[in-house]
């Protein structure tokens, strides 16, 4: 499989959820702790839809 663009950054977004994960684990704040699960959770729906940008761009046009 080829590079894509989007690919790379779904991968970097999943790995800055996984910290946003990690930092709430050591908050001492409840309000912190829901802002960055919060963060996690809109980086991993960004992933998720750089996937499906990346799916579409790696398929190729049928022929009209």
């Amino acid at each position: 499989m080829r590079d894509v663009p989007g690919k790379i950054a779904a991968d970097e977004l999943r790995r800055r959820a996984s910290h946003y994960r990690l930092l709430a684990q050591d908050c001492a704040y409840p309000e912190g702790i829901d802002l960055l699960l919060l963060m996690a959770e809109v980086h991993e729906d960004e992933a998720t839809a750089a996937d499906a940008k990346s799916f579409l761009i790696a398929q190729p046009t049928p022929n009209a």
